[in-house]
């Protein structure tokens, strides 16, 4: 009994002694990772093309602001335009139905009469001329039909002018600068061939390696803070941001994963194509804008 109680008390001893080394310190799992030459890159950048084939009517200039939804490349139109204003003048024309409509209260007149008056003398109308009256009332339901029909074609043609009108210009995915410029006004240009360039330089994607053995401690969310290595001109605030992705891929030769932030650059700190610090705080949520 005395030997049990002796192990169960050198147990206890060893799980005081080992269990803390076994577990990460405070100080460990909120002490910030530094990876230097970090890759600045714009989070949001599209080469823009035109959707139809044609002549250049409108195109920006580079280094125009623009607006996300603003109108940026636009192609000579006016027979697009021409066509539309046909489908929609076709749309709006109901008189056929009017017509048909019409007809048809009379053809239903006629039969209902041919019916009172056989009801009041027998034979008086024959039953052919009978039967005729109640085909030709049939028939001009028929009619109504194939107006209202043709009417809802005409306003699907009148949609679809529309939206080929549309395929005339390209807007802005989203707000930026337009960084290039690659045909110009007056131009051709091919379905599909490459117009202008924007970029968005106020939200930046900053990527990075990182050594395997922290990966544990950097996960989506988790805040970061950005520096340029090349400053251009004095120091300011330094961009913070947060963690979207962490591949869960390691490199093999260098026993890195790959990751990037998402990084807030409205006072344009940051410059794209420049390399950065990325200070990592593990276990904090995105801050301020840090004063340095």
């Amino acid at each position: 009994m005395k030997r049990m109680m002796k192990i169960a008390v050198m147990c206890l001893f060893s799980l005081l002694v080992i269990a803390p080394s076994l577990s990460w310190s405070d100080d460990e799992v909120q002490s910030t990772i530094r990876l230097k030459g970090c890759r600045i890159k714009p989070a949001d950048q599209v080469t823009l093309s035109g959707n139809q084939s044609g002549v250049l009517r409108t195109v920006p200039r580079e280094g125009d602001l623009v607006e996300s939804g603003q109108r940026l490349i636009l192609l000579e139109d006016d027979l697009a335009r021409a066509a539309l204003a046909a489908a929609e003048k076709e749309a709006a024309n109901d008189v056929d139905l009017r017509y048909a409509e019409i007809s048809s209260d009379v053809f239903r007149l006629e039969h209902e009469q041919a019916i009172e008056v056989n009801g009041r003398t027998k034979g008086a109308i024959s039953v052919a001329d009978v039967r005729r009256a109640k085909l030709e009332f049939d028939r001009s339901l028929l009619q109504i039909e194939q107006a209202r029909h043709k009417q809802s074609i005409a306003v699907l043609k009148r949609d679809e002018a529309a939206a080929h009108l549309n395929t005339f210009y390209v807007v802005a995915p989203f707000s930026g600068t337009v960084n290039k410029v690659l045909k110009h006004k007056g131009e051709a240009v091919r379905q599909g061939e490459a117009v202008l360039e924007l970029v968005n330089t106020r939200r930046l994607r900053v990527e990075g390696f990182l050594d395997v053995a922290d990966r544990r401690f950097v996960v989506p969310g988790t805040a970061v803070t950005v520096e340029p290595e090349v400053h251009a001109g004095k120091r300011t605030a330094a961009a913070v941001g947060k963690i979207v992705f962490v591949d869960p891929v390691v490199q093999p030769v260098t026993q890195q994963v790959r990751i990037w932030a998402d990084v807030d650059n409205s006072d344009e700190t940051l410059l794209s194509g420049l390399t950065a610090v990325m200070t990592i705080s593990p276990g904090s949520p995105p801050r301020q804008a840090i004063n340095r």
